[in-house]
């Protein structure tokens, strides 16, 4: 029904720009005719279209160009009465409110009023037509036509509206089922791509949302559901890990969607940054459990000791140019690269606590010193350690003989020591990596044993360097 004043003045202007194309040659409308001027009156249900032309040279082309302009008149009043009557309205765009009339580019409408206005209107309309011939001031015998036709609003509207339903379930019979993300991607990608090369289809398509009984036009919704469904997208949260050097990061890595169950088939860029470390991995189709998972394994042999993040990027843009790079869903967690934490078990007798600290201190000092990542302490909580020293140290006092009125000999210290790196485990499958053996210390001090155990420990440079290049 024609009940705004917006539509009734649609409806006068596309009748004074038909009514008003005659020539001057023949300015009054044939009796025979009927008078259409006289009969271009609108009511309540019906709405008329007229049209007049002159100035051609072939009769049939004279009316036939009459009955077009009837039938695209037709087609331009159903295209601006949806936009401004709530109660036909079609779709809406994403900002759109009832009453709110949406800008079409000229030429989409065109191309619906020329090109498929007949095929729409087929049966809703028979126009009525008038040829006459004239000569013009040359001389040469021309023809002008009149038409007009009656139009019941409702025929019409639904003869309109059946053309946007048919044009819609192209696409959204198209409309993969939300279960792979690739699939659905790919599908909505699709859709957008036809939309844009077929304005026409672009400007009536639609999506019917039986939930709410309204309409919205087909390309705003896959826009909005492929936003959606995008960025519902998220990893699993990873916590804040410490690994000690030598092992391996590993974390199961799990997507999730409300709206999509599986991930196959789908790309993910990894990006592993730390001190003086900088990797980019992009590896797919990814070994996927269960469609939406995979486990990520970081060797941290390589790496220095220090802090590092980890950035995974689900790679979506590239399945579709719709989503931009900075949309696709990313997540990173934090992991720490500890020193390789290794004990001291100490063998044989003869050293007291203060003594075997300060060997202790001796190694750990050396080792800082080649650059090893080694540090001499406790393991971790929960975790045992992978290796160990085993330092076998010994210094014996021998007293020297003694007589009969002659005063006892000071004693000699004999002593040496053995340090040996190991790998650790049960006894039975304990091995050693690297050894480093002392020479045997004899002196009438016994400080001075001790000490050039420890500044041989020190000075074995080729020991530590073996150490560290076996941790590393």
């Amino acid at each position: 029904m024609i009940n705004s004043f917006f539509q009734y003045l649609i409806v006068l202007l596309l009748f004074l720009l038909s009514c008003s194309s005659s020539q001057s040659e023949k300015s009054e409308t044939p009796a025979c005719f009927g008078g259409v001027g006289k009969k271009c009156k609108n009511t309540e249900d019906t709405i008329f279209f007229c049209s007049s032309r002159s100035d051609f040279v072939v009769e049939n082309d004279a009316k036939e160009a009459v009955i077009n302009d009837v039938y695209s008149s037709l087609a331009a009043y159903s295209l601006m009465s949806i936009d401004s009557s709530s109660s036909s309205k079609t779709h809406v765009s994403k900002e759109a409110t009832d009453g709110e009339v949406r800008n079409k580019d000229r030429t989409e409408v065109d191309a619906i009023t020329k090109t498929y206005s007949k095929g729409i209107y087929k049966g809703v309309i028979t126009p009525k037509t008038y040829v006459e011939s004239y000569k013009d001031n040359t001389g040469q015998q021309k023809y002008k036509a009149w038409a007009h036709a009656a139009v019941s609003i409702q025929k019409a509207q639904q003869a309109f509206d059946d053309f946007c339903k048919e044009i819609s379930e192209k696409y959204t019979n198209r409309l993969a089922p939300q279960d792979s993300l690739y699939i659905t991607l790919e599908s909505y990608g699709k859709i957008l791509d036809s939309l844009n090369k077929e304005p026409v289809d672009k400007l009536v398509a639609y999506y019917y949302d039986a939930g709410s009984g309204k309409k919205m036009a087909l390309y705003d919704y896959v826009e909005l559901d492929l936003s959606k469904i995008v960025s519902s997208v998220s990893f699993t949260r990873f916590d804040h890990q410490k690994i000690q050097k030598t092992d391996n990061v590993n974390v199961n890595v799990k997507l999730n969607s409300p709206y999509v169950k599986n991930f196959n088939e789908l790309r993910c860029r990894i990006i592993i940054e730390g001190r003086d470390f900088s990797y980019k991995d992009i590896r797919g189709p990814r070994p996927i459990r269960d469609g939406n998972s995979f486990t990520l394994n970081i060797p941290t042999k390589e790496l220095k000791t220090g802090r590092y993040q980890v950035s995974f990027e689900l790679l979506l843009d590239n399945i579709t140019n719709h989503i931009s790079a900075d949309k696709n869903p990313q997540r990173r967690f934090f992991f720490d690269v500890l020193p390789v934490a290794v004990e001291i078990e100490w063998k044989g007798r003869g050293l007291n606590n203060s003594e075997k600290n300060k060997i202790t201190q001796s190694i750990q000092q050396r080792l800082e010193n080649c650059k090893a990542d080694i540090i001499i302490d406790t393991p971790l909580e929960g975790r045992q350690n992978r290796y160990s020293f085993v330092v076998t140290a010994s210094i014996k006092e021998k007293r020297g003989a003694g007589g009969k009125g002659r005063e006892a000999e000071a004693p000699t210290y004999y002593g040496n020591a053995t340090v040996e790196f190991v790998c650790s485990g049960v006894d039975a499958d304990r091995r050693t990596l690297k050894k480093l053996l002392t020479d045997d210390f004899a002196s009438k001090s016994y400080n001075e044993v001790f000490n050039k155990i420890i500044t041989q420990i020190e000075e074995n440079e080729q020991f530590f360097n073996a150490v560290k290049g076996t941790v590393e």
